[in-house]
């Protein structure tokens, strides 16, 4: 007889909750060559600057893009606010496909933005595109703005996946499959971590001389969900403790108050599940009655969380 140690997660912690998602089609509510705002629940702040084109990029058929006409605001938001306070869906991810073009000519080259606000609209954190000399970078609620290390190129595109755990008060941001921020805060400050909106913002380097450069984004998906069990600290141990009444005896031991399941293999490739209990005291017992006249048997313990 042979014992084993086994320690298994599950493959799915739950179907993400959509709290929003759009590829700014004409079947979606949008109209080419007309402003976002206005449509499908989208707002702006600022006059112009936002609106809907098609086939600028290879795959993103119509897209939403914010820039382009100079403005004499500070700053232009453009955003579609969902209004979720995340209390048994703590894990919200946003992703979005996005291509930052370059203005022409002199022109002034700009900074672009996706800030998440909270539903006191008050600004979490942000993570920054800066035309000017091609560097991201992230601005928590402390107002600092820090550099990431990555950057991008003009006219390439490139998928954002940022994921914001309000439970643990802390979020990170992938390009594509790299990581470019990694676990900061979603507030410094103790503000209300309730989700609002994510926006894209425009911010001219200088009030009234903004350049053509424009940010064109697609693909723009907002999800909720529940957060991943905890398996136990300790992984499971399986012990063989010899046969009692014509029957194998089995311990696991390992955390108290975790489930396992125990299960056993003549040829480990096939498993047949014998017990399910949760720990107490350290361990629980199980008798099986189908090693007798095996001429082996292993086993394994797989946390069901």
């Amino acid at each position: 007889m042979v014992a084993g140690v086994f320690l298994a997660l599950p493959a799915s912690f739950g179907a993400p909750l959509t709290l929003y998602t759009t590829q700014f089609e004409a079947s979606q509510g949008f109209a080419l060559n007309q402003p976002v705002a206005g449509r499908d629940g989208w707002t702006s702040v600022g006059p112009n600057g936002n609106g809907i084109v098609t086939n600028f990029v290879a795959g993103f058929r119509q897209s939403a893009y914010i820039g382009f006409a100079p403005t004499n605001q500070s700053a232009h938001f453009l955003y579609r606010p969902v209004n979720f306070n995340p209390t048994n869906r703590p894990l919200v991810t946003f992703t979005v496909d996005w291509v930052l073009f370059d203005s022409t000519g002199n022109r002034p080259r700009d900074e672009f933005r996706w800030s998440a606000y909270n539903l006191a609209g008050q600004r979490l954190f942000s993570l920054l595109l800066d035309n000017h000399d091609l560097g991201i970078y992230y601005q928590l609620d402390d107002g600092a703005f820090r550099e990431t290390g990555y950057g991008f190129n003009n006219s390439a595109a490139y998928t954002l996946r940022v994921e914001m755990n309000f439970a643990a008060n802390r979020w990170s941001a992938w390009l594509g499959a790299t990581r470019i921020v990694a676990d900061k805060p979603v507030t410094t400050t103790n503000a209300a971590r309730t989700f609002s909106d994510v926006s894209a913002v425009w911010l001219p380097r200088v009030a009234g001389k903004a350049g053509d450069n424009f940010l064109l984004f697609d693909n723009f998906t907002l999800t909720a969900d529940t957060l991943p069990p905890v398996p136990p600290a300790t992984p499971a141990v399986v012990q063989p403790l010899g046969v009692i009444a014509g029957q194998f005896l089995v311990r696991v031991t390992g955390e108290s108050g975790a489930k396992y399941a125990v299960e056993a293999s003549g040829n480990l490739r096939q498993w047949t599940a014998l017990k399910t209990n949760v720990i107490t005291g350290g361990f629980f017992d199980h008798l099986d009655a189908g090693a007798v006249g095996q001429p082996q048997r292993f086993y394994r313990a797989r946390w069901v969380p």
